[in-house]
């Protein structure tokens, strides 16, 4: 009887002997603006205890977002557990934002760690060189589950269609005498339609007054249009590497293609991004779609508004 008293008492000094730790830790607490770095989260308890994990969503911080979760690890030894995840993070916003102590449950007690600081820098940029290619956007290849997800919503997706269009099928077929379709009002050319939407965008000054976004949404809106209906490429749905590689195409030359590109890619950093491009950016922008527009605008169009100014 007492051999066995002995033992649960060792034991149960044992067990409250043990330590139970938690420990949150960045790679670095400063990064440049989009720049990922990784941050480990890490629980230490007895074998036998029940954690709780926090549940992050999709930031860190309101600055702070959440790129990706490599999965968690768990660890068994004798008498401890070790549990790991590991997070890709980011930030664009400049600033230093503070990260809050995570809380992490531990057989019903509440174990935080320690608060930390993740510093998110602007990128230096000298306006005195040429404005340089950006970078391509990097594609992410798809999960299995994302993957079976959009096969869900597609196979959804196509029976509501074919349920419509059979509706209106039946409606037609029941009824086959049709309205007459009114005429409709021809369309601007494309270079005509283009020239008129830049001249407003000019005149709105929306750069000019820290509206970056909706100066560079609106300006890829345009090219993307006449790219649409000048040489029936997909542009409106395609992205930049997309139209890049339709370029071939068009009959504009190899120089006009490039700052094309490069001024979609401006734009494509201040939509996605949430860049503020610098003012010579903006106007570079600017001028190259619309000396695109000049340059590959039809031949005989420019013949005949020469004349009609004659």
């Amino acid at each position: 009887m007492r051999i066995i008293l002995t033992i649960s008492l060792l034991l149960s000094f044992i067990s409250l002997s043990f330590g139970q730790s938690v420990e949150v830790n960045p790679y670095s607490n400063s990064i440049q603006i989009g720049e990922q770095i990784k941050v480990d989260l890490k629980v230490e308890s007895a074998k036998n205890t029940e954690v709780i994990w926090p549940q992050l969503g999709e930031n860190l911080h309101e600055k702070v977002m959440i790129v990706n979760s490599a999965g968690r690890d768990t660890v068994l030894t004798n008498n401890t557990k070790t549990i790991t995840e590991q997070l890709t993070v980011t930030g664009f916003d400049t600033g230093v934002w503070a990260i809050e102590p995570i809380a992490f449950v531990i057989d019903k007690d509440t174990f935080r760690s320690e608060p930390f600081l993740i510093e998110v820098q602007d990128v230096e940029v000298d306006t005195s060189q040429a404005i340089k290619d950006i970078q391509p956007i990097r594609e992410v290849p798809y999960t299995f589950e994302e993957i079976i997800k959009f096969v869900g919503i597609g196979a959804g997706a196509l029976w509501v269609l074919i349920s419509v269009v059979s509706l209106i099928l039946y409606l037609t077929g029941k009824d086959k005498k049709r309205a007459e379709a009114k005429p409709q009002k021809p369309l601007d050319p494309p270079h005509v339609e283009a020239f008129r939407d830049l001249t407003e965008l000019k005149d709105q000054k929306l750069w000019q007054n820290e509206k970056h976004r909706e100066f560079h949404i609106r300006l890829s809106e345009i090219i993307r249009s006449y790219l649409e209906r000048r040489f029936g490429m997909h542009a409106l749905e395609y992205t930049t590497s997309e139209i890049e590689a339709q370029m071939h195409l068009t009959n504009a030359g190899e120089d006009y293609n490039d700052s094309l590109i490069k001024a979609l890619r401006i734009s494509d950093m201040a939509k996605f991004a949430k860049a503020k491009p610098l003012p010579n950016e903006n106007e570079f922008a600017f001028e190259a779609v619309e000396s695109f527009v000049e340059v590959t605008k039809p031949v005989e169009e420019e013949k005949n508004e020469k004349e009609n100014g004659q």
